[in-house]
Parts: C-alpha cells; sequence; structure tokens
C-alpha cells in the first residue's frame, strides 16, 4: 500500500530532523535570553543614569530652599551676609541728596526729615519682600521634603 509507505517515510523524515529542530529551537531560546539580559541591563542603566539626575536636580533644589536668599555664594566665602552688604549701599551717594534740597533755612532739616522717612519705607518694604521671600522658601522646602517622602 502506497499511502502506508509514504506516511511512514513522513513520520521518518520528521523524527530524521527532530534533533535538528529541537537544536535550532535551543539556539533561538538562547538568542532570546541573551536579548533579554541586554534589554535588562540597558534598563539598569537608564534607571541608574536616572536616578542619578534626580538625586543631583533634588540636591541642587534643596540647598538652594535651606540657603537663606540674602546668600550667595560670594558672601558665604567672606563669611558676612550679601543683604548686609547691600544695605550700607542703597543710600551711598549723599552728595546727590545734597544737590536736590532746597536751599533755605528749612530745606536742610526737610531734606533729612526727608531722608529718613525714605530710609524707613525702604527698610519696611525690603523687610516686607524679605519676609516673603523667606515664608515661600520655607514652604517650598517643605514641599519638596513631603514629595520626597512620598512614594
Amino acid at each position: 500500500t502506497p499511502f502506508i509507505k509514504d506516511e511512514t517515510d513522513a513520520y521518518r523524515q520528521v523524527c530524521d530532523s527532530f534533533p535538528l529542530q529541537l537544536a535550532n529551537c535551543s539556539r533561538m531560546i538562547d538568542e532570546a535570553e541573551q536579548k533579554a539580559e541586554e534589554m535588562e541591563r540597558e534598563a539598569y542603566s537608564v534607571r541608574s543614569a536616572s536616578e542619578e539626575g534626580r538625586r543631583k536636580v533634588i540636591s541642587a533644589v534643596r540647598e538652594m530652599l535651606e540657603r537663606k536668599c540674602w546668600e550667595t555664594e560670594q558672601s558665604k566665602r567672606k563669611g558676612g551676609s550679601a543683604k548686609k552688604k547691600k544695605k550700607g549701599n542703597y543710600f551711598a551717594d549723599d552728595d546727590r541728596d545734597r544737590r536736590s534740597t532746597i536751599s533755605g533755612p528749612f530745606g536742610i532739616e526737610e531734606s533729612k526729615s526727608s531722608k529718613e522717612e525714605n530710609k524707613a519705607l525702604l527698610k519696611s518694604v525690603l523687610d516686607s519682600h524679605y519676609d516673603k521671600l523667606e515664608t515661600n522658601r520655607v514652604a517650598l522646602l517643605r514641599e519638596l521634603e513631603a514629595a520626597l517622602a512620598s512614594p
């Protein structure tokens, strides 16, 4: 019977090629495992770089928020605060004020009084703005810490 003979040959061919098919499947599995390991290493590398960048950004932001708003790198090196140094410069040009005074017996008194009022007003405005900046800085620092603490 030719049908049985053809069927037997087909089974024989399948059985003869089975080791080759098995070797091909094993090779494909090995290649897939190697690719998976490569992808895992690449993902780890990307996550590590991302985490390092995140830490650097957080560190820089935290450093800026922990610093008082009047501090600068220059004032830290010199050991003073920029606020104190700048404050003296706001009113450094006394000659300009003298030139703008009204001459006369009351002109000088009015100018000194006006100058003191201006200084007081400027100081109150600066203090008010400083207080707002400081409040905002502290609030942002708290928000950063809270965001970092949450998962």
